[in-house]
């Protein structure tokens, strides 16, 4: 495998759907890398023939927080890159075999992070409707420049319909509408009330919890074992159906910038919802259904307990 740049972070995701792990690499300065998985090494750098690789123009920039999750809808995961001042955070939209779009533009959100240096980020869901949001977590390299100062925002996007981010970022608390020289990042749901939490760190300040304070009525958390590989079961994807529509989350590693991702995914269900169905599609290829189960609690579930899929 050869590295063609100065690599800040690593996703590993089976973003192809094709049953194997996938590395994303957001180099500082140069081409992001993209590496397909296979069971053949060394594994083939595909980054620019994917699409993934540097901004609308063809320029590379300077990456350092990176994610992936499905924001369309389709079942397929995107990948959101942060970058360098003057420089426009990336996403990339997932079009299926192995080619990606540059969407920054499409999703309204084209320009919003030049002023910034982005570091942490994730894709996940604040607002109870399954669809990720988008938070980054900004803050400069230098104490003075001539460009932009030291102490940055940070800023929510709210999913709407998978067709678009709005910037919420005044309304998403007292954090939010600060300066900081945020780095690292980590989503969970530290409580167990169903909302996910966040845990952020920056220069010069503690290390900061923030508590989601209007979690979901109903909710499903699932963890999975699966019955080899990494024992976490990176690259598997868990869905169900909620709100008339199907939700997927994909497990992931590396995402947000020198952070740590649960691997647990939490899903919002309708209020009235007392079980829930849930199909996973494990690394290995089995997809499996594991039916009624109860709401607002975790579940484990293990690979080849569950049923196949109707």
């Amino acid at each position: 495998m050869t590295q063609l740049g100065r690599g800040l972070g690593v996703l590993a995701a089976d973003l192809n759907q094709d049953g194997w792990i996938d590395l994303y690499v957001a180099n500082d300065g140069s081409s992001n890398c993209l590496y397909w998985g296979s069971p053949n090494f060394p594994l083939v750098e595909s980054g620019l023939i994917s699409g993934a690789a540097v901004n609308e123009k063809g320029l590379a920039e300077g990456s350092m927080g990176l994610d992936a999750a499905d924001i369309d809808g389709d079942g397929r995961p995107e990948i959101v890159v942060t970058n360098f001042e003057l420089e426009d955070n990336a996403l990339y939209r997932n079009l299926g075999g192995g080619q990606f779009e540059h969407a920054m533009t499409q999703f309204g959100v084209a320009g919003v992070g030049r002023p910034y240096v982005g570091w942490g980020t994730g894709l996940y869901d604040f607002d109870g409707d399954n669809r990720p949001d988008w938070y980054v977590l900004n803050g400069h390299v230098r104490y003075r420049t001539g460009q932009s100062p030291f102490l940055q925002p940070a800023s929510l996007f709210r999913n709407e319909s998978g067709r678009r981010f709005v910037d919420v970022s005044d309304k998403a608390g007292s954090y939010f509408r600060q300066r900081h020289a945020a780095r690292g990042s980590a989503v969970a749901d530290l409580d167990g009330d169903g909302g996910l939490d966040l845990v952020l760190s920056g220069l010069e300040e503690p290390i900061t919890l923030l508590r989601h304070r209007k979690p979901p009525a109903a909710w499903m958390t699932i963890t999975l074992q699966p019955s080899s590989g990494d024992p976490t079961g990176l690259g598997a994807e868990i869905s169900l159906e909620a709100f008339q529509r199907r939700a997927m989350i994909p497990l992931r590693a590396g995402s947000s910038f020198a952070s740590h991702v649960d691997p647990q995914a939490t899903f919002t269900v309708e209020p009235d919802r007392k079980s829930v169905d849930v199909t996973v599609r494990w690394l290995s290829g089995r997809q499996e259904v594991f039916r009624e189960l109860p709401v607002c609690q975790p579940h484990r579930l293990r690979e080849g307990a569950g049923h196949q899929p109707l």
